[in-house]
């Protein structure tokens, strides 16, 4: 958390923003971001975290098969990323997560939360293969819960409705990369108020 702090004492003592660019999607339109793969669509939800539609992935895919979508502008090296996300249902699997760094759809980090297993995981997917570098036991129930990934150089940070995973280090991926979200499988599940904080 020693990174927190910094922020807010350069924030008090005004040495300038604590965000170089902040982009907030609030998914009003199947253009906001781009699908690599599964179908993404905006769909309206009355109870979304900000109406009236929300970011649904709606493929069923096979076990292994994972669905991407990115958001192809402003790739950041360093960022506070953060989601809503909402698990609806899935067989094999369920929920979802943030990626970043993303070069393209095969090489990137993920974090992602599957209340099937009851776990929060982060991974670095090389050439399409996963190798798992966080895991975290998550209790959840339904509704809606907030993801988000701090990452700056090799450092990561990882939190689940305010939790943090503790922060750890990985250096696969160090230079900017898209930020997008991630499911696999089943996994049918809905995301709001994706918001990239650039650092």
């Amino acid at each position: 958390m020693r990174h927190l702090g910094l922020l807010v004492l350069l924030g008090a003592a005004g040495c300038g923003p604590l965000y170089l660019r902040t982009t907030t999607i609030q998914f009003q339109s199947d253009q906001a971001l781009v699908g690599k793969s599964g179908s993404w669509h905006a769909i309206e939800a009355a109870d979304a975290p900000s109406p009236p539609r929300v970011w649904t992935q709606e493929a069923a895919g096979g076990e292994a098969e994972m669905q991407l979508a990115l958001y192809e502008q402003h790739p950041p090296l360093n960022a506070d990323v953060h989601v809503f996300v909402r698990a609806l249902e899935g067989r094999l699997d369920q929920g979802g997560g943030i990626v970043w760094r993303a070069r393209d759809e095969r090489n990137y980090y993920l974090a992602r939360w599957n209340p099937l297993e009851g776990n929060l995981r982060a991974y670095k997917v090389v050439d399409g293969a996963r190798t798992q570098i966080l895991d975290k036991p998550v209790e959840a129930g339904t509704g809606w819960h907030k993801l988000r990934v701090w990452f700056v150089r090799d450092r990561i940070e990882i939190w689940f409705d305010g939790d943090s995973s503790g922060e750890f280090g990985d250096a696969t991926f160090l230079t900017p990369g898209m930020v997008g979200l991630w499911t696999k499988s089943d996994a049918r599940t809905q995301f709001d108020d994706l918001e990239i904080r650039e650092l």
